[in-house]
């Protein structure tokens, strides 16, 4: 068990690192379903040694296998006066374009919508993280376990067999090796051979829903951490939940995602989660994307789930999307035919008094962004192209330099890169953040 934990908590600390976390939730009369499938390695059966690894998602789309995260941003009304009076006072236009290539030959083309918020000012604001106790634990995660709470199974080596089964299942059925596709069956076998044996004596132990404080790979490093399974109808979900967020997520985390509900339907579905969690009238949708996944080397073209992105506003203003989770600042809400099948949530506390920001005009953020790109390239290697869809004026945590949310520019769309096998990869992101006061690049893909 010891062994288990000092595994999964270097899994969290790179989620706190990264800004990635991944998880599951559920309501009671949802029903749940398994997520995109992510092979792990047997390690129970004879003559092998022992190692697990975690995978973090949502990981960028270049050298993974994972296709295109396609956002599709609310549709907006036309513009109030005060977004109209903001636009004029930058001189930002409704569309731009611009086209150029860096010094390695690598084109950008921006050819899409300018976007201002509904403001009449905007502001610099100090934040910090929101840090996760048994208060935090009660206010946000019990909501969302139901009845049935929080548990693990006892002896462990039971609950490690579910996991393998399911794993050498999927990996049985992805494999077109017939030599291998033998190894696997073998190692599916002996783990449900072991499975069966064990049942007479498995047992659920509940696990008391506060956070215990845990050493981190005996460096002296410690921090709190709580982890167990919780289920809803047929289902489990795996519960992960450390200082900076939770992630609630389907157990084991494998299976192919269903989603022929309209985007209505799922956000029905996310709200009632978000209510439940006693964030409505907090949070705000800030984006919505039907992302592709990957299984193997079979794609699917995209719109597996939706993911509705929730984030805190300030001063009335969505703050950009950035990762949820453990480490992230937003509510992440997975949704597709069954109902909520994964929740992500870390957030950020605005306190102190705000200052009004003084902004650059439009066409200084414009000469910065093609400098900046002509001078310097994209951070991505073999990178062949980026093309920007959509320019916005939002709220950035600036939580590395001033730790205030400040005013940024963001430029948005798709990026190609050569991949190994010869061809090429695409992705979509946020492909530059510029201070939107002093014009300096926060952040450059």
């Amino acid at each position: 068990m010891r062994k288990k934990i000092a595994i999964l908590m270097a899994g969290i600390l790179s989620a706190l690192t990264l800004g990635v976390g991944c998880g599951k939730a559920a309501v009671e009369n949802i029903a749940v379903k398994k997520t995109e499938a992510v092979p792990r390695e047997e390690t129970a059966a004879p003559g092998q040694e022992e190692e697990e690894r975690e995978t973090g998602a949502g990981e960028n789309a270049v050298g993974q296998e994972e296709k295109e995260r396609k956002t599709v941003f609310q549709e907006e009304p036309g513009e109030t006066e005060r977004q109209k009076a903001l636009r004029e006072r930058l001189g930002a236009p409704e569309h731009d374009q611009m086209e150029f290539e860096d010094a390695q030959g690598v084109s950008y083309k921006i050819d899409g919508k300018v976007t201002v918020p509904d403001a009449d000012r905007l502001v610099t604001m100090p934040a910090r993280r929101l840090t996760f106790g048994d208060e935090e634990i009660a206010q946000y995660v019990k909501p969302l376990l139901g009845e049935g709470g929080l548990y693990r199974w006892e002896p462990e080596e039971y609950q490690e067999c579910l996991e393998h089964v399911a794993n050498w299942e999927n990996q049985i059925e992805q494999e077109e090796d017939e030599s291998m596709r033998e190894v696997w069956e073998e190692l599916l076998q002996w783990n449900e051979e072991r499975l069966e044996a064990l049942k007479g004596e498995a047992t659920k132990v509940e696990v008391p829903l506060t956070m215990t404080s845990y050493n981190k790979m005996d460096s002296g490093v410690y921090y709190d951490y709580l982890f167990g399974l919780t289920d809803w109808g047929e289902e489990t979900m795996h519960l992960q939940a450390a200082k900076y967020g939770f992630g609630l997520y389907a157990w084991p985390t494998l299976g192919e995602q269903s989603c022929t509900i309209s985007e209505e339907e799922a956000q029905a579905a996310a709200e009632e989660c978000v209510e439940r969690m006693g964030l409505s009238g907090e949070l705000v949708l800030e984006s919505v994307e039907r992302p592709a996944v990957s299984h193997g080397e079979r794609y699917e073209d995209g719109g597996a789930f939706y993911e509705f992105h929730y984030m805190r506003p300030v001063c009335g203003v969505p703050v950009g999307y950035r990762s949820a989770g453990m480490g992230g600042a937003g509510l992440d809400v997975m949704v597709d035919d069954g109902g909520v099948t994964e929740v992500r949530y870390g957030d950020y506390v605005l306190e102190g008094n705000e200052e009004e920001a003084e902004l650059l005009p439009y066409s200084e953020i414009r000469r910065i962004c093609e400098e900046e790109w002509r001078a310097l390239g994209s951070n991505l290697p073999e990178c062949v192209s980026c093309r920007v869809g959509e320019i916005r004026l939002t709220y950035y945590w600036d939580e590395g330099a001033t730790e205030d949310m400040i005013p940024v520019w963001t430029f948005s769309g798709t990026f190609r890169c050569s991949s190994e096998e010869g061809g090429e990869m695409e992705g979509r992101d946020i492909l530059l953040t510029i201070n939107a006061i002093d014009g300096t690049v926060i952040s450059r893909f």
